[in-house]
Formats: C-alpha cells, sequence, structure tokens
C-alpha cells in the first residue's frame, strides 16, 4: 500500500494522519473515506459503501494512507447498503459480506484492464494498526487509475482464497495446505501473499511443474 506520511499533532492529543484529498483528475476515479478516528491500540477495518455511476475500465488501485495504515482494498458488497454507510468489519466473520474486487498498487501490464460496471455496489475497506499512544485520526483515498476500454485485448478479476482456521503460537513455525482450482479457460497472472507475512505459494503449472516462491508483500508474476 502507499502510505503518505502527513501525520501531525492536533491540539496535542490526536495524531492528525488524514491524506489530502486529490484535486480532480481526469485520469483517475477517486474513493474518499470520512474522517475517523482510531483509538490509541486499536486493530480496526472498516468499511465504507458505494456505488459506481458510470462503466469505467481500470488498470490499478493506488491506495493512500497515513501513518499505521495497513491495507485498502475494493470489495463487492454481497449485502448492498446506501451510499456512504460506514461498517465495522474487524470482526473476520464479516467479510463473508463481501467479495473481492480490486487490490491496490498492482498496476497491470498493458492490453490488461478491470471492467467496473455502472451501479456495481462497492466498498473501500481500510485497516489501521493504531500502534501509537494517541488517538488517530483519519482520511484514506482509494484511486482508480482510468484507461480505455479499446485499449484491453485481456479482462481481469480478482480471485481470493482465506482459511480462518489457521493460528500461529508465538515465534513457532505453522503451516497450512488447501487446494484452489483456478477455473478452465482463465490464465494465472499475479499471486498476492497477505500483507505482511513471509508465505510459501507453490504455483502448479499445467504440466504439473511445481515451482515454489518465497515473498514478504511482493507479487508473483506467473
Amino acid at each position: 500500500d502507499t502510505t503518505t506520511d502527513t501525520t501531525t499533532d492536533t491540539a496535542g492529543d490526536v495524531l492528525d494522519a488524514r491524506v489530502p484529498i486529490p484535486e480532480a483528475d481526469p485520469e483517475y476515479f477517486d474513493f474518499v473515506s470520512p474522517e475517523i478516528t482510531i483509538a490509541a491500540g486499536d486493530d480496526k477495518m472498516l468499511c465504507i459503501h458505494s456505488e459506481i455511476p458510470e462503466e469505467m475500465t481500470i488498470d490499478n488501485l493506488q491506495a493512500l494512507q497515513g501513518k499505521f495504515g495497513h491495507h485498502i482494498v475494493l470489495l463487492t458488497a454481497k449485502e448492498p447498503m446506501a451510499a456512504g454507510t460506514l461498517e465495522d468489519c474487524t470482526d473476520r466473520k464479516a467479510m463473508t459480506k463481501y467479495g473481492p474486487f480490486v487490490l491496490p498498487d498492482t498496476p497491470l501490464s498493458a492490453g490488461y484492464g478491470v471492467l467496473v460496471p455502472k451501479g456495481l455496489k462497492i466498498v473501500m475497506q481500510v485497516h489501521y494498526i493504531n500502534a501509537g499512544a494517541k488517538p488517530e485520526l483519519i482520511r484514506d483515498v482509494a484511486r482508480m487509475h482510468l484507461i480505455p476500454k479499446a485499449s484491453v485485448t485481456k479482462w481481469v478479476h480478482t480471485m481470493a482464497t482465506s482459511d480462518n482456521t489457521l493460528t500461529l503460537p508465538p515465534q513457532q513455525k505453522t503451516s497450512l495446505h488447501f487446494d484452489c482450482e483456478i477455473p478452465a479457460g482463465a490464465e494465472l497472472l499475479v499471486l498476492l501473499p497477505p500483507v505482511g507475512r513471509e508465505v510459501a505459494v507453490q504455483v502448479e503449472a499445467l504440466r504439473a511443474a511445481v515451482e515454489s516462491h518465497y515473498r514478504d508483500r511482493d507479487a508473483i508474476v506467473a
């Protein structure tokens, strides 16, 4: 994620980490979160509901966050709410209400694009882990980079897998194995491990050749 460090003290007791709102740019469609206060020591995920006003084609999502920002993602809403609705989605069970749509800061190569349909019910999720001693005032920005629809020869979709049963004891290693079948006709373009964790990802090619990739936050390009 892209972190913009504009943090300042506000009245000496609140950390001001609000991201400046970018000037209007025809190459971007911006989502701006409301101003929210994250208490000291809180690990908080918040979901802001919105609706796409017109069809767009994009090739990247730029995530702008303040200090202690962990991630921004765009999700689809399985249970849509009115535009502007703010939900606390910290509980991992809440993720069953959303689907993956666009991951941040993973620019696509020329010829690839993501179609954003008009009227799509979308959710901007922001995650903060306030490791500071003061409450933090935040305002995040997610910027979709627009490209001409005619420039796209291959459409890209996000697929996410997760298992909420995994536990990691302190100072120990653990492992989890599960299969994820790529739908027929689809091509694997990029693999992204969980943010901030080192993982081993097994990529099985068509002829059963298996290659291991070890990364920390880096995309794995197939």
